[in-house]
């Protein structure tokens, strides 16, 4: 048995791209899962997701959000992962304002 296990997320540290870290590599990937008619368990990074519904970042949100939905359709998995560093975290033109404590 062979599983593929997804973590769906920016860096811990806040660091990169919502779009070119997370969501053009996973359209990629559900691009192939689907041409090998193969499942995957992707772990969503909730904390990541409401932070980006709280600081307004409502394109960004949507887009995830569409994206997580057509994962689903799709027939693939949903784990759970979480990194509490972004439960307050604050989005400002410097990037992300992490608790790394």
């Amino acid at each position: 048995m062979f599983a593929l296990t997804i973590d769906y997320e920016i860096a811990g540290d806040g660091k990169g791209s919502f779009y070119d870290d997370m969501i053009y590599p996973t359209d990629r990937l559900l691009n192939l899962l689907e041409k090998y008619n193969f499942k995957a368990t992707f772990f969503i990074e909730v904390e990541e997701i409401i932070a980006l519904k709280r600081n307004r970042l409502n394109g960004l949100y949507k887009n995830v959000v569409q994206q997580l939905h057509e994962i689903h359709a799709s027939g693939h998995e949903f784990g759970l992962h979480i990194h509490p560093q972004f439960s307050d975290a604050q989005y400002t033109e410097k990037g992300w304002s992490l608790d790394l404590s």
